[in-house]
């Protein structure tokens, strides 16, 4: 089983709950992803709200569209990676009914990029690698620090 975070309803931070899925394994030309570290971001808080661009699937509705992992097992057709590869999740179309706040995910193989050697997802890096400019701006105070992790 794999614990993902889904909502049911738009609305604060407490409509937010964790349940046990089955780990789904990948079809044709797909990976399946342990999942290391999440990217938190605006538009996670706009659909959580209620406030996306455009239309989420409820119930059952899922958050994250990045992610940092390992790959743990492979669709048939998939060449260009291998069992055990670190990887970055590039973008998950389809969020709401597969979003990375998972410690398992599914996606097409080529939605996901090899992660460079030098970095790992540790705590400095998860509190701000690659933070887009709007993100940044939306932020009243900073959300983490990395020192402290508070």
């Amino acid at each position: 089983m794999s614990r993902v975070v889904v909502f049911d309803e738009t609305g604060a931070p407490e409509v937010l709950h964790i349940v046990d899925e089955p780990v789904g394994n990948p079809g044709a030309g797909e990976v399946r992803l342990r999942i290391e570290a999440v990217g938190i971001n605006r538009l996670d808080q706009m659909v959580r709200t209620g406030m996306s661009p455009r239309p989420i699937r409820l119930p059952h509705a899922r958050l994250g569209v990045e992610a940092t992992g390992t790959i743990d097992a492979l669709g048939t057709g998939v060449e260009r990676w291998s069992i055990g590869d670190p990887v970055i999740v590039t973008a998950v179309p389809d969020m709401d009914s597969n979003g990375t706040y998972a410690e398992h995910i599914v996606l097409p193989a080529d939605r996901v990029v090899a992660r460079p050697p030098s970095w790992t997802p540790s705590v400095p890096q998860r509190c701000g690698w690659r933070t887009p400019p709007p993100t940044a701006r939306s932020w009243k105070r900073p959300r983490c620090n990395p020192a402290t992790m508070s």
